[in-house]
């Protein structure tokens, strides 16, 4: 039997395909090795699935066992393991297969011609979760709830996730200690509530409304931006104000110039004012771009000017 060759050792016995190697870097020098753990290989090989493609080898092997998990669904198991056909790594326990797809960043679902569709999602630890440290924190309540709402969605965490797990890590200083003074919220809404009537400064709704009224649109402020602002403030007063009335406020408070382009016409919804929004946007544009004739002293052909 010859020598085996270092540069290219023969593949094991049995095995004539053993499949897509990962690369992993050499420690540094002097460095204690690091033993990878579970999450962090589940996340190297979808990241090397979604980089390669369809063509990688592994999207046929996971396919494979996401049929047979499929098929075995109901079947009987062995004591202690429950069928989940939303688990795309093969037959491990479903906690095992949600706790490798969800440290990795991704959500795996069997609905296309592989047996699954893999769509990344935004990795916990690219997004910044929003912090609140109470009455001293220069953000408003409602900026911190926007915040956390843009983080939840990011992120797909449940409500129960917010609620016990993120609260204790976003609110801090006073703010925190106020939150387990309550001892937990039974429901995101109850949890809104709460925090705004604590945080929000006396006689919020009041002030706010005499801000809205005094709200006009500025002399080089675009009409659609304008438009979104007042529109934020009625989501801030009461997210169940009509259109008509929005729409009413947006016209009583826009600049002169804006009223002259938009004409007489009437809308019944602020989506219908920002397209004709960017209308008058671009009339005036037209209009303050104008310049005047040069006089005759100025013209080679004064007879012209």
């Amino acid at each position: 039997m010859p020598p085996e060759d270092p540069e290219n050792p023969a593949p094991p016995p049995g095995n004539q395909n053993p499949g897509p190697v990962i690369p992993v870097a050499p420690p540094l020098p002097g460095a204690v090795p690091q033993i990878p753990t579970v999450e962090s290989i589940a996340r190297s090989v979808i990241q090397e699935l979604i980089r390669v493609g369809p063509q990688h080898p592994m999207f046929d092997m996971i396919a494979q066992a996401t049929r047979q998990n499929q098929n075995n669904a109901h079947q009987p198991l062995p004591p202690g393991q429950e069928a989940n056909s939303q688990n795309p790594l093969g037959a491990l326990p479903p906690e095992h297969g949600d706790r490798l797809a969800g440290s990795a960043g991704f959500n795996v679902n069997a609905n296309n011609e592989h047996g699954f569709n893999f769509r990344p999602l935004l990795r916990t630890t690219d997004i910044v979760m929003p912090t609140y440290a109470g009455a001293s924190d220069r953000k408003t309540p409602f900026d911190f709830l926007e915040e956390l709402q843009k983080y939840q969605a990011a992120t797909a965490f449940p409500d129960e996730g917010i609620l016990n797990h993120v609260l204790r890590h976003a609110l801090k200083g006073t703010a925190y200690r106020w939150f387990e003074f309550h001892n937990g919220f039974p429901d995101m809404a109850t949890f809104k509530e709460a925090f705004r009537k604590e945080y929000q400064a006396i006689g919020y709704s009041i002030e706010l409304k005499k801000e809205l009224e005094t709200r006009t649109q500025g002399v080089d402020e675009p009409l659609t931006t304008f438009i979104y602002a007042i529109n934020a403030y009625y989501q801030r007063l009461n997210p169940e104000t009509p259109q008509v009335e929005r729409v009413r406020r947006a016209m009583d408070n826009m600049h002169p110039e804006y009223k002259w382009a938009l004409g007489p016409k009437e809308f019944d919804t602020l989506q219908q004012l920002v397209d004709a929004a960017h209308e008058a946007q671009a009339l005036l544009k037209r209009f303050r771009s104008y310049h005047p004739p040069p006089t005759a002293d100025r013209s080679l052909e004064p007879s012209l000017a």
